[in-house]
């Protein structure tokens, strides 16, 4: 007499699965085996038992490939600060910024002047000298970070002011140097008509933005170009 199966296969009615399988219910269809995730689309599949490539970490199975993106920027901090250390601190910047606008000459000065220099259109034998005078525009900060050491936010924007100015003198000097170009258009235009007041522009601009950064916002907010440098 024959056997009759179940359908869809399996073993006999009262036999038992074969090893290592769950015992199958009746009128249950048997369990298809589940197919490898194919890889992304454009992206060659990693042969089976093959290290990934030298520094990149192992796949796991099912697992996207990890994309790189750029890293949030990190905010400003915000620290307590009352207004007598909020004032203190935009003045500094205040101070930076008038004497970059308006008060500070060229720490490199010549002599006969610049304009009689272009006019004769001089070629050489040009004296030069440097002045101290602007130096005074570092005189708030260094005395603000000097004086409120127990003020993280004051020593902090002291500093950064401080730094605002010292790079503002030190850019005018590397521009003051073209001037000893014999080219009329080089030192009548692009210097004294373009770069200086280029520079101005930034560094009165680095030193409002930190200072409108410090008084409204109580950051410790870091500038361009020079914050890194602040500690």
């Amino acid at each position: 007499m024959s056997q009759q199966y179940p359908p869809g296969g399996g073993p006999p009615p009262g036999q038992q699965p074969p090893y290592g399988q769950p015992p199958q219910q009746y009128g249950q269809q048997p369990q298809q085996p589940q197919q490898p995730q194919q890889p992304p689309y454009g992206q060659p599949p990693q042969p089976y038992g093959q290290p990934p490539p030298y520094g990149q970490p192992p796949q796991q199975y099912g697992q996207q490939p990890y994309q790189g993106y750029a890293p949030a920027p990190i905010p400003a901090q915000v620290v307590e600060a009352d207004a007598y250390e909020r004032t203190l601190s935009l003045l500094g910047y205040l101070w930076a910024a008038l004497f970059i606008a308006f008060g500070v000459g060229n720490v490199l000065y010549f002599t006969p002047s610049i304009n009689d220099i272009i006019t004769r259109q001089g070629v050489g034998g040009v004296s030069f000298g440097l002045s101290l005078a602007p130096l005074i525009v570092l005189v708030l900060p260094f005395i603000l970070m000097s004086a409120m050491k127990s003020s993280q936010f004051v020593r902090f924007h002291g500093k950064q002011a401080l730094l605002i100015g010292a790079f503002y003198l030190a850019a005018m000097f590397i521009v003051g140097l073209l001037y000893l170009i014999n080219d009329a258009t080089v030192r009548g235009i692009i210097v004294g008509g373009i770069l200086e007041p280029g520079v101005k522009v930034v560094f009165v601009g680095l030193a409002l933005l930190a200072g409108v950064r410090a008084f409204y916002y109580r950051e410790l907010y870091r500038a361009p170009l020079v914050g890194g440098m602040v500690k």
